[in-house]
């Protein structure tokens, strides 16, 4: 500091006499945002075909960033999930409750107990409204929270860390707690946050050691809620494009998908609209408005000449 001043910028100090990065973890990067493997897995030993995890993996390293313009403190909160005598995480089916919408931390994400809060933006926070039906969700077993320390884990507006060792990256999920500006609710650290960059949600029933030794608690507590969280199973699946193309061809191989030899100049992208476009009646009630409708109106697609369809967003 200057004159005996602390360096300080944002209300997070920019520097310190000393630091701490506790075993088994490093600094991080900053990029990509989100979960992400800093040393890809080799093909064979990603999780099996058709999206399987294997639990039988060599530990890895995951580096974990998440980008905050208003958080003065940051954690990573990792959620163990267990798994069945086959292999297959385990999952339990909630009582039919109410999932209350709560204002999430700025700058990252609504809380993960509201299960159908929006994300929140930089500067923002998410809001949700009320829903009462039952979950599918998986159990958790183990829990472990890694407080981040600004003078090693924050470059710019965002907190990063990686995490070697990583023991069967498949049953693992993870969400932020963020504190700040606590005034009209603008943070609530009793809320585990949702990364927005995750790439899958799971709904989780927390274990009993997370209640026992998590640093606060929110205001209203159901040790029986299922909360969203980040999964890392998209780490480590495998698309089995044998099985998308019906079956392999000669000496068990996967026949190549089909090529569209198109030019720039002769391509025709048409803009589609799901929510309008899917309402035609060749599409099952249950599928209107949904991406899933699109496979219904692929004859009219196809009949266009359409080589590559753009979404309209919002989806």
């Amino acid at each position: 500091g200057v004159g005996g001043q602390e360096d300080v910028l944002d209300g997070v100090p920019r520097g310190g006499g000393s630091m701490c990065v506790p075993l088994g973890m490093a600094r991080g990067t900053p990029s990509p945002l989100g979960a992400s493997l800093p040393v890809p897995l080799a093909p064979a030993a990603r999780g099996g075909g058709g999206g399987s995890v294997d639990s039988g993996l060599a530990p890895c390293s995951v580096n974990f960033a998440v980008f905050s313009r208003n958080a003065t403190a940051m954690s990573l909160v990792l959620i163990r999930a267990a798994r069945e005598p086959d292999g297959s995480l385990q999952r339990i089916t909630s009582a039919p409750r109410a999932l209350p919408g709560n204002r999430g931390p700025a700058g990252t994400a609504a809380p993960a107990a509201a299960a159908s809060s929006a994300a929140a933006t930089a500067g923002g926070s998410g809001t949700g409204g009320s829903a009462v039906h039952a979950v599918e969700c998986l159990s958790g077993t183990g829990y472990v929270e890694i407080s981040l320390d600004p003078t090693v884990h924050r470059t710019g507006e965002v907190w990063h860390v990686c995490v070697d060792g990583v023991k069967d990256p498949g049953a693992l999920l993870y969400g932020w707690r963020a504190d700040g500006d606590r005034r009209d609710g603008l943070f609530s650290p009793g809320y585990v946050s949702l990364d927005p960059y995750a790439r899958l949600l799971a709904p989780v029933v927390l274990p009993e050691v997370y209640w026992d030794t998590t640093p606060v608690n929110p205001p209203y507590v159901d040790y029986e809620e299922p909360v969203l969280l980040g999964s890392l199973a998209p780490l480590v699946r495998r698309f089995d494009w044998r099985k998308a193309f019906g079956g392999g061809g000669a000496g068990g191989a996967a026949p190549p998908p089909q090529q569209l030899a198109v030019s720039a100049r002769d391509a025709v992208t048409v803009y589609v609209d799901i929510a309008s476009f899917t309402q035609d009646a060749s599409v099952p009630p249950e599928r209107r408005g949904r991406a899933l409708g699109l496979l219904d109106r692929l004859p009219l697609l196809l009949a266009c000449g359409a080589t590559s369809v753009a979404l309209h967003l919002p989806v």
